[in-house]
């Protein structure tokens, strides 16, 4: 979309449903909670966990805008872990 401002958020492993979006006419804030990860493992075998670089908990992210957007023409989508949300401009 050449009227549209995108934004893409990093969201691998958030629930659909813990994702808060707020779209203002010069913000845009994204609110969350990504859940501890658990490893998979056979019932009655113990799990030794070596590492985690997952970041986990409440996030809260606010991207200011650089003009002013359509709230109400504002679309989101998440694919492959990622947020996608368009933005069109809001016309002079």
């Amino acid at each position: 979309c050449e009227t549209c401002i995108r934004i893409c958020v990093d969201l691998a492993g958030v629930d659909r449903s813990l994702i808060d979006l707020t779209v203002e006419p010069r913000r845009v804030v994204i609110r969350g909670t990504r859940e501890l990860p658990e490893p998979t493992h056979e019932e009655g075998n113990a799990v030794q966990l070596l590492a985690m670089e997952i970041d986990y908990g409440p996030f809260i992210r606010e991207v200011p805008l650089p003009a002013e957007v359509e709230i109400d023409q504002a679309h989101a989508e998440q694919r492959n872990g990622l947020l996608w949300i368009s933005l069109p401009l809001k016309e002079p």
